[in-house]
């Protein structure tokens, strides 16, 4: 299910992005010339900018999971669906 979830993500990350940076990159350009305003890179850096953080937030907003020792693991009462193991040197 993760891979699948990746793949799809990436696929549109990957194809909104370009996109994106070329609506802006063509928005502006030079009169009479196809040559980007020096402008529109500031713009870009901005965009780019302003992505970063958001993405840095949803990652800290990710749910993580909480890690239990074995020992509470097999002393619990219910069903363990979002408890795992702690790691073997914790």
């Amino acid at each position: 299910m993760y891979v699948s979830a990746n793949t799809v993500v990436s696929a549109v990350g990957s194809g909104i992005g370009p996109a994106i940076f070329v609506a802006i990159l063509t928005s502006r350009t030079i009169a009479h010339t196809p040559i980007p305003d020096p402008i529109v890179f500031r713009n870009m850096w901005i965009v780019g900018a302003v992505a970063c953080l958001a993405m840095g937030a949803v990652a800290l907003l990710v749910r993580r999971p909480r890690y239990v020792s074995v020992a509470e693991a097999v002393g619990a009462a219910g069903p363990l669906s979002d408890i795992e193991a702690a790691p073997s040197g914790a």
